[in-house]
């Protein structure tokens, strides 16, 4: 049996989705590690904060790290889908590795996230989902092995064909700029973005001085440490939004915004839409 929408019972899992039993509605969240989906019949509606995406047979979509999504599975449908998700750890296995994932680890890189059968048939992509499908039927002695390769064939293909220049761009810039300490303070802002943080205290923890700190946090994830916060915050409040009924200082407060009208304007920066309308929007978009 999967784990719920919000875990994975290894640091990846691969399964099955769909199927006649009954309306397979996940409803809003997010989560840590990256998510994909590859439909092999029939199709399935994902819900994001900006858009709704139907993928069908042949059809991927790539869902980031932290990204507010619903998806949902009409009843009684003949749709079979492969879901994969796996721990960003897995492919960090050196700094140099983890450049490579900076656009599903940071949202403020653009970058392409479904791929439609047509622009995939021709591509090998084809055949390492039919090897997926194959391993995850027969669950052979090493098939946890299989499906690390498998997860790191596919995303080097989307490295390669699913990358804008610019995209790439970034990532090379970035990674002439990351250090351990970036990713160590990366890690304790996830753990830490409700509470008060100071920028300075941030880089004496690291011992480097406050400009350098700054400059290369900056380098790294394409934010200053505020902004890089705040989404966090923003992310935060996207899921209780959406998952509760908690009234908007409620969740200023929870998410560690100081009062709601700094709350509303920092929403209406990052989304284009106060949280009220955005709730209205999902409420909508999942009916």
């Amino acid at each position: 049996m999967p784990a719920g929408p919000d875990e994975i019972i290894y640091p990846f899992e691969c399964f099955f989705t769909g199927g006649y039993a009954e309306n397979e509605h996940v409803s809003a969240h997010y989560h840590l590690f990256i998510e994909l989906i590859y439909v092999i019949q029939g199709s399935v509606s994902i819900y994001f904060s900006d858009r709704t995406v139907i993928i069908t047979d042949g059809d991927f979509c790539v869902i980031d790290s932290y990204e507010v999504h619903a998806t949902s599975i009409k009843m009684h449908s003949d749709t079979k889908a492969i879901v994969m998700k796996f721990d960003p750890q897995l492919m960090m296995w050196d700094l140099n590795g983890a450049k490579y994932l900076l656009p599903f680890l940071n949202s403020s890189i653009a970058h392409k996230k479904v791929f439609r059968k047509a622009e995939t048939a021709d591509s090998t992509l084809p055949l390492l989902f039919q090897g997926v499908e194959t391993e995850i039927e027969r669950q052979s002695f090493g098939f946890d092995f299989a499906m690390k390769t498998a997860i790191c064939n596919l995303f080097l293909w989307i490295f390669r064909n699913g990358y804008s220049e610019e995209v790439k761009e970034q990532i090379s810039r970035a990674s002439n700029t990351i250090d351990l300490y970036i990713i160590k303070a990366v890690d304790y802002l996830k753990e830490n973005y409700k509470e008060e943080i100071s920028v300075f205290a941030l880089a004496e923890k690291y011992n480097v001085s406050y400009s350098y700190f700054s400059r290369r946090f900056k380098n790294y994830t394409g934010q200053t440490i505020k902004e890089y916060i705040n989404a966090m915050r923003i992310n935060e409040a996207e899921k209780l939004l959406v998952t509760t009924d908690k009234n908007i200082t409620e969740i200023a407060m929870e998410c560690g915004f100081s009062n709601s009208s700094y709350f509303i304007k920092q929403f209406k920066i990052y989304k284009s839409t106060s949280p009220k309308q955005y709730r209205k929007k999902w409420e909508k978009a999942v009916l």
